[in-house]
């Protein structure tokens, strides 16, 4: 079955909740549009890519219980938004067996049993809320990225990219139809006063990320050039969702087109909304 669109969200609980700040305004707007578009092609799965999941050491990891709740909550704020939904388990084990037929370093994570569930966070509900506050009952997959991705992610480009293209054929092979949600933000050293401090690499990655995502589809050559100059500053911008780009270039393909782009840096991360439906 044809996999109906991916999507690249960033995961900041703030785009949750409305300000005066009309950037950060802007993007929500865009999450909530491209979520709605989400609804509209009523995908009958959804898999989603996080960071900052149940972190193994070195492998991907994939959950494998019958259920996920949790909060976006973060530093004691956002906590309203929650998540209560079903996790496709079969779906998870076939793709676990799948990956390691492939070679591919993955590992299932369960929490006591199959049926107790999995407590998630931000990295998880942001990207998903707007989709799972209006339908909670289509069935996830859900796998969280190796913490190995704190030091020179740009290491793994070629993995990640095949990653995503084994993910792909996956779904494609399911007799399911799919929507994937990759959640990443972009680089993490906007503000001085942040935890991260500041680079001033930060601006020029976040721009040739956005010039990635609007050239993938049309001009694959150029796109390569825009990765190698993203990976030689991604270990002084900081930016969670780099892998996520990688698995996202395996996953592309000429049945996509950009539907939905925007980005905005209205705190000390850069955030990116982007949907490519086919």
């Amino acid at each position: 079955m044809p996999i109906l669109g991916i999507s690249f969200f960033p995961h900041g609980s703030i785009l949750l909740e409305r300000t005066e700040n009309s950037e950060l305004e802007k993007l929500a707007d865009s999450l909530q549009k491209a979520s709605r578009n989400i609804l509209d092609k009523k995908p009958a799965k959804i898999v989603l890519i996080t960071p900052h999941g149940i972190l193994l050491d070195h492998n991907t990891g994939i959950y494998l219980s019958s259920k996920v709740r949790g909060s976006a909550e973060w530093d004691g704020k956002f906590g309203e938004y929650k998540i209560d939904a079903s996790v496709d388990l079969d779906g998870s084990k076939r793709l676990l067996e799948y990956l390691r037929k492939e070679s591919q370093p993955v590992e299932g994570i369960t929490i006591h049993t199959r049926s107790y569930p999995i407590n998630i966070g931000w990295g998880e509900v942001v990207p998903l809320y707007h989709v799972y506050s209006q339908q909670s009952d289509i069935p996830l997959i859900i796998l969280s990225l190796p913490f190995r991705r704190y030091e020179h992610p740009e290491l793994m480009r070629s993995e990640m990219k095949q990653f995503g293209t084994l993910l792909g054929k996956f779904c494609q092979a399911e007799n399911s139809d799919f929507w994937i949600i990759i959640s990443g933000d972009l680089a993490h050293t906007h503000q001085k006063e942040s935890i991260y401090g500041y680079s001033s690499t930060s601006e020029e990655f976040d721009k040739l990320v956005k010039g990635w995502l609007s050239s993938r589809l049309s001009d694959t050559k150029s796109s390569e050039s825009i990765l190698d100059k993203a990976d030689q500053i991604v270990n002084q911008a900081l930016s969670c969702g780099y892998l996520g780009i990688y698995m996202l270039d395996g996953l592309l393909n000429e049945s996509y087109t950009l539907d939905e782009l925007f980005y905005a840096s209205p705190t000390y991360f850069g955030m990116i909304v982007a949907n490519f439906v086919s």
